[in-house]
This record gives C-alpha cells, structure tokens and sequence, in this order.
C-alpha cells in the first residue's frame, strides 16, 4: 500500500495544474492573533508574512480548536480535536482525573501510539522532514530520545530551541541536550549572554522576569533568530546533497538518484510573552504605531460577562515582574491602567516585526536554493491573543480574541494570488489540506478536519457552517471534582458557549444544564472589525431568547 501512495504522489494534479509533489515549509508562531495583513493594521512592519499573504490565500475566520499551545499544537499536528486528543490544556486541569491532565496525545489517548502525525505522514511518503523550533509543544515526550515525537515525526535530529519562557531567560547552555539528547538543542554563545546580560535581559534564575526587554544584541542572540540560522543551515545542506543525488546519494536526502522532496517545520516562539527583541525593532513600531493604537479599545470585559476559564487571571502575565505592582482591580477583574498599555502592546508587536524579519531570511534561502516556486508555504499563529481589549491580556477565553488565529497558506500556481477567504474554518483542517494540496492523498481517517483547497483555489468557495473550541474553567471546581468546560460554536452570525460539566468517562462534554452561558452577535460585522466583536454577553436578553435556544440545539447535535 505504501508504495502505491508514494509512486501516486508523484503523478500532477488532476484539477489545479500543478506537478507533485509539493515541498511544504510549515511556519509556526506562537500566540500570533490574526493580525497581519487584518485588523487593518497597515501600519505593522511584517512585509515578510504579508508576501506570504500576497502569494497565497489569507484565511480570515480560522478558529482553533483550545486556546492553549500544547492542546491547540496536540491537535493540528493529529488533525484531532481535545475530545480525541484528550490534552485540554498545559497540564493545569484543576480537579480532572490523572488521565485527563497529560500533555503528550501519544501518552493520553488509547492508541496513542498509532496516530500518524501531519509531518510523519510526509516521511512515510518518502519525503525529507526536519524541523527546528517550537511546532510541538515542549514536554511529555516531545523531544525524549527513545519514544519521543522528535524520533518518530522527523528524518533527523529535530533541533529544539526555547531560550526563554515566561519571563524566565535563561542561556540553556548544556541542559537542552542533557534533556533532550536525541535533539540538537540550542546553546547560547558567551557573547550573546554577555550582552543581553547588559542589556538587563538575561536572567540567570528561573523566577520570571519583566514582560518587556530591548538591547542592541545581535538577532540570533534571540530564539528566533538561531532557529532561523539552524532552518537555513539545514537548507543549505540538504540543497548540497541534492546535488549529487545522481552519483553519491545520501538517503536522507535522496531516493532512487532522485532528490526527495521536503517538509520543513519552523516554529517561532515569539510573539508569546515575554516580549523581548533587539531595539530597533521596538523603535520601529514607536515610530508607527498610530495614537489610536497606543491603549486598547473597549479595555472592560463585556457587559454581562461571565467568569469563565480564566482569560482574567492569566497566570503567565501576571506574573511578570513589572507588572505585579500595577494590577488593579476593577468591578471584579484584574486589569492593566491605561497609562501601561502602550508598553506592553509595542512589545507584542516589536517582537512580531522581530520574527518577520527572521521568516524573511528562510524565505530568501528558499529563494536561493530554488524552491520558491514549488513549496506549499503554510503560516500559522497557534491560538489567538488579547492586547488588552475587553480587558483580556492572554489566550485563555472562548470569545473571538482567544479561538480566532491566524492562518495564511500559498499553494505555488494558485489562482487568484492575495485573495482572502472569509468562510469558517478549523485548526484541525490544516493537516488535510497540506497533504492534499502537497500530494493529492486524503488524510488518515484518524483526521477530523476538511482539506481548504477548494478554498485556495476559489476564496468564495462555501466553508463550514460550524466551527467548534473547548476550554475548562480551570480554576472552578464543581461537585465530584469534576471540572467545568466551555463548549463554543461559531457560525456566520452568532458565537455561543455553553458552560457545563465534562464527563470524563466519554470524554464528552455533557451540555445539558448549562451552568453559564454566552452568547454574542456579528451580525453586520466586517471579520476585521474586531474592535467591535464580543462587547456584549446576550445570553440573558429576552431579544435573543430563540437564538440561544437553536444555538444550543444545535451544539448538542452537531458537536463533533
């Protein structure tokens, strides 16, 4: 059977008159909203992801599937939703079962061992996959040397980098490798710690540092740009190789004298928190960033908000050194003054101009080695993120800020280059749409998603008429300890979420009595006119009392 898949992916395209295979570079960033080119921000300095957008097709309203990096990673590298996957958050399920707080789907679910995951399905169909970054989330069994998702996804030893985490930037020196021993890892030069040391950046405990930090070091003193020099070395390498495919075949490289082709997982750590970047790139969005843009808009939660999960008790933010001293409470819910958010929002979008900067240096190097022309170039922010509207700084909400991300996917000779799709779409459709668009082959029947192709090729094309998230309400606890979640649906007008016990037996959620609902209207709203998404929880309005009942109707029949 294998080999009948490999000899058909080499056959072109019946219907978009394309050759395959397609080479496929993955670019992952962590915490990215749908920022760029929406929101209309025009004034952002990313001119590197916004070629990525001019060249392919932008998808306006993609949703993911959790609103946190290991769940929302765990399920668009399995194509699986949590209910499958069973990893719900970073490990912090207050109150569920030892089976329910695993972070690592191979060690979660039942035949976890069987699961193909997207960049292990292009190795199994011949072709070349590495990877540097973060693309999986970093834990249980990612980058072990034996069992490790890095041994089994990926062709050679994946080099993961994470110099900081939440506010803790430590140079990881020899532990990367200690830790990971089949990974490569990343070791800070002595230079680079010496002067981000300067620069009051580098710090050498693991307490938690300031949200924001500038130097004048150089780019590859920061993560992301040594991933995008190991992304580059590996490039050029396997370029070398190619080479010489016909006389000295290297099979990592090469199959049967012929180069094979390749998939590339690049994953960006930025612009998650802390936000810390070489200066010019801070001076770069100071000098641009419109007045208007300064404090954000709307900065309450909405009228009638309920206290759900815990977008207002964000953890990794508040425990920011600068920021401890001014949380202030207002009616209920942590908050950041005004006077404060300029800080913080040009820090999120310096260290975004930063990683811009560090994609565009991949994309030149595939220019060079000559496969800017048949690559699928797929960019993904993992979950979405709030800057302070509706007084939310963090992901982890069921409202359009934290389970709306961004999604861009060129395909090489599509129609209609720069079009954007407004239809709905899911995180878990990325796998489906990457194989069939890179090789013509349906998806494991393990997948839950729907390829996007028809969507590339024509962005009027109809999307789905429902997209789903989940979330628990991490820190409440009800009856025999079981957790409460978030059940949320969107369709073309309206976003509802039922809050209600998780039946970890079937893990299911149960929705029926609801012990908090949310409901909120986009009804003659543009999908970048996000200032004015979510403002109000219509839930209780008699006006809306037949929506929400059909709503609800309809999350119970058709969640997944």
């Amino acid at each position: 059977m294998f080999v009948i898949l490999a000899l058909c992916a080499f056959l072109p395209h019946s219907s978009v008159g394309y050759k395959q295979p397609l080479n496929v570079l993955l670019i992952v960033l962590d915490d990215l909203r749908p920022e760029l080119p929406g929101f209309n921000r025009t004034w952002l300095q990313t001119p590197n992801i916004n070629s990525i957008a001019a060249q392919g097709t932008r998808f306006s309203r993609a949703y993911i599937q959790a609103p946190q990096c290991c769940p929302t990673r765990n399920s668009f590298l399995t194509g699986m939703r949590p209910d499958y996957t069973r990893v719900f958050t970073n490990g912090d399920l207050k109150g569920a079962p030892a089976n329910a707080t695993i972070t690592y789907f191979r060690q979660a679910m039942p035949n976890g061992a069987d699961i193909i995951t997207l960049p292990q399905f292009f190795k199994k169909n011949n072709y070349y996959v590495t990877g540097a970054g973060k693309v999986f989330h970093p834990g249980e069994g990612i980058e072990d040397a034996d069992a490790g998702e890095a041994a089994i996804s990926y062709s050679d030893p994946y080099y993961f980098c994470l110099m900081g985490w939440n506010g803790a930037w430590v140079a990881p020196t020899n532990a990367t490798k200690e830790k990971y021993p089949f990974a490569e890892g990343c070791v800070m030069s002595a230079e680079c710690a010496s002067c981000l040391e300067k620069a009051g950046t580098l710090n050498a405990s693991a307490q938690f540092g300031n949200a924001t930090s500038e130097s004048d070091c150089d780019d590859d003193c920061y993560n992301d740009g040594n991933v995008a020099t190991e992304i580059i070395r590996r490039m050029n390498k396997m370029n070398e190789a190619h080479k010489s495919c016909a006389t000295q075949a290297n099979p990592l490289y090469c199959n049967n004298g012929i180069a094979k082709p390749f998939f590339i997982s690049y994953g960006n750590r930025n612009p998650h928190l802390p936000w810390f970047a070489p200066r010019k790139y801070f001076d770069a969005v100071r000098n641009a960033t419109p007045t208007n843009e300064r404090v954000a808009y709307h900065t309450s939660p909405p009228k009638n908000a309920l206290l759900r999960g815990d977008p207002y008790d964000n953890f990794e933010f508040w425990l920011m050194n600068d920021l401890k001293p001014i949380k202030q409470m207002v009616d209920g819910f942590p908050e950041v003054p005004p006077y404060y958010h300029n800080k913080l929002r040009t820090g999120y979008w310096a260290s975004l101009g930063y990683t811009d900067a560090q994609i565009g240096r991949v994309l030149d190097t595939l220019k060079s080695i000559g496969h800017a022309e048949d690559t699928i170039i797929a960019l993904v922010g993992d979950h979405g993120y709030g800057l302070g509207e509706l007084g939310n700084w963090g992901k982890y909400t069921l409202m359009e800020q934290g389970t709306r991300a961004a999604l861009m996917i060129s395909v090489p000779g599509q129609p209609n280059p720069g079009s954007v799709s407004n239809s709905l779409s899911e995180f878990v459709d990325i796998y489906p749409t990457l194989v069939d668009a890179a090789l013509s082959l349906k998806a494991p029947d393990t997948v839950q998603g729907v390829s996007l192709l028809p969507n590339i090729m024509n962005s009027s094309a109809p999307g789905r008429p429902r997209a789903f998230s989940q979330y628990p309400a991490v820190h409440r606890v009800v009856d025999n300890n079981a957790s409460i979640f978030g059940a949320a649906m969107r369709t073309e007008d309206y976003r509802y979420v039922c809050w209600s016990l998780y039946d970890f037996t079937r893990f299911r959620p149960t929705l029926t009595d609801c012990v908090g609902e949310e409901l909120y209207s986009y009804e003659n709203l543009q999908p970048d006119d996000v200032n004015h998404f979510d403002l109000v929880n219509l839930a209780e309005e008699d006006n809306y009392k037949n929506v929400k009942e059909q709503m609800l109707k309809e999350l119970q029949e058709y969640w997944p």
